[in-house]
């Protein structure tokens, strides 16, 4: 629906992509086999299970992984500027929008609040 209401070309269940100059190349796996299609870009595509290769992490890595510090920056250091959102103004989040029943969840995530009765 997405493709459609853009007036771009669309692509599903993308295995593999290879990007050319003015469009990408993609394959999908179909019941007889693999089928490859190419879409001019910007085009919406869709993926497949199979498009990621998992990295495995070994024990030596994540040794390393614990010993390296992390350096914590200040948006003033990066020169970047907070501007107002209108999720940040009283009644302005999604809650709201759907009926104010919502709260939110200790990671950010919106999460339903619900009342119970005791007896």
């Amino acid at each position: 629906m997405l493709a459609a209401l853009l007036g771009w070309p669309q692509a599903t269940f993308a295995s593999k992509i290879k990007l050319e100059k003015d469009s990408a190349v993609v394959t999908r796996e179909v019941d007889g086999g693999l089928e490859t299609d190419a879409v001019k870009l910007p085009a919406v595509v869709t993926t497949d299970l199979r498009l990621n290769e998992p990295r495995y992490v070994t024990l030596p890595n994540i040794m390393k992984a614990k010993k390296k510090t992390l350096e914590v920056l200040k948006p003033d250091a990066l020169g970047v500027e907070r501007d107002a959102s209108p999720h940040d103004a009283e009644g302005g989040g999604a809650g709201e929008a759907q009926g104010g029943s919502e709260g939110r969840g200790r990671e950010g995530a919106w999460s339903t609040s619900c009342a119970t009765t005791q007896r």
